[in-house]
């Protein structure tokens, strides 16, 4: 069979989506699939990085002026998308008919019903992956891995009726390390507080600095704490972080490491940001503090949090390096909530059903008959 996948990366996107759809086309190119990628040329690109895993990628230009009477709209898109739906789903359809899919996969908050419409046809098929539940789609499968509260229902009006749904962690695009790690988890061999911070690839905001700075704090006062600083590749502030870490013998810098499930099973508690991360730290149960850094951050921290999974230090705005240095202090005075958090967070994920969400996925889109039971 032959995938072709939509998606996007960028300093204001992040890496997440990338990530999680190269996660999913590994399992497809196993199954002897073609796999293709179709991405925006735009700032802060993976292209690159997805060329190196394998995969070619049909460039789309950067960004094109929108005629648009809304300004901030016209802002909006152009550092999202680029250009309107219709120019995108006009480039992307001539790519689409010489490959001849049999599906098209799509991940991308600035797609929605309006694009997928102009790239339907009999024999195609679409998945889309989504987490914001806030426009139609026209799709024959729906993903959308997060944890939430009452998931159900947040799609109910959205797609159409005989869309297959796949809600849950337990359909986690996860990177085979972390599948491959949850049964070798390690602690740290001294008797260091070890914390873990990751912001995201991108990290516009340079939360990741309030979170050196608190360690920094427990630091010279003598506390016995060590961490873990973790940038992505697109990240514009690396530079400041890493000589900064420099400065601290118990403070270790990595740039975009291959090891990252190593790293956060060796952790007491990690310092990150909401979104794709999350899902990695409660499959490993990482206890959590946790930042929202975009809006689609927000509602499955804040349920989490509500489990005892995590604890959501709230918007970025608001969060200052007193909040964070309270919050290490109490989960360094108690072992028992660590634990508990542990335990709140490996429950989310049902391991009964299925054990390897993109495995099951890439099952379910090779069968050509779904049967609704499965899911």
């Amino acid at each position: 069979m032959k995938f072709v996948i939509r998606v996007d990366s960028s300093i204001d996107i992040g890496s997440g989506h990338v990530m999680r759809c190269l996660v999913l086309a590994n399992s497809l190119k196993k199954k002897s699939s073609e796999v293709y990628f179709i991405c925006r040329e735009h700032d802060g690109n993976l292209i690159k990085y997805i060329e190196t895993s394998g995969y070619k990628v049909y460039k789309l230009p950067k960004n094109k002026p929108i005629k648009s009477h809304n300004s901030s709209a016209n802002n909006n898109l152009n550092n999202w998308l680029g250009v309107s739906q219709e120019i995108d789903a006009i480039e992307c359809k001539e790519i689409i008919e010489n490959l001849n899919p049999d599906w098209l996969i799509v991940d991308h908050y600035f797609i929605d019903r309006q694009w997928e419409l102009i790239l339907k046809r009999n024999n195609l098929k679409i998945m889309v992956i989504d987490d914001l539940a806030n426009r139609k789609h026209n799709c024959e499968v729906l993903l959308d891995q997060n944890y939430y509260l009452y998931p159900k229902d947040r799609y109910s009006n959205l797609i159409p009726k005989n869309c297959h749904q796949l809600l849950g962690p337990r359909f986690s695009l996860l990177r085979e390390e972390f599948v491959n790690f949850r049964t070798k988890k390690t602690y740290s061999k001294d008797k260091k507080f070890h914390v873990f911070i990751f912001m995201g690839s991108a990290d516009k905001h340079n939360q990741t600095l309030k979170a050196i700075n608190s360690v920094i704090y427990f630091l010279e006062k003598g506390e016995s704490i060590s961490a873990d600083v973790l940038v992505g590749s697109i990240n514009i502030h690396s530079v400041q972080i890493e000589l900064l870490c420099k400065k601290y013998s118990e403070i270790t810098f990595y740039k975009s490491p291959n090891n990252i499930a190593e790293l956060m099973s060796k952790a007491d508690v990690s310092i990150g940001a909401g979104g794709s991360t999350s899902i990695e730290r409660c499959y490993l149960g990482l206890p959590s503090l946790v930042i929202s850094l975009a809006k689609n951050q927000v509602e499955t921290t804040k349920a989490l949090d509500s489990i005892g999974a995590i604890y959501d230090l709230g918007w970025f705005e608001s969060v200052d390096e007193k909040k964070i240095i309270t919050m290490i202090k109490k989960l360094m005075n108690s072992k028992s909530l660590l634990k508990s958090m542990e335990l709140k967070a490996i429950s989310i994920f049902d391991f009964n059903k299925n054990k390897n969400g993109s495995k099951y996925i890439a099952d379910l889109l090779f069968n050509k008959s779904f049967n609704h039971k499965e899911l």
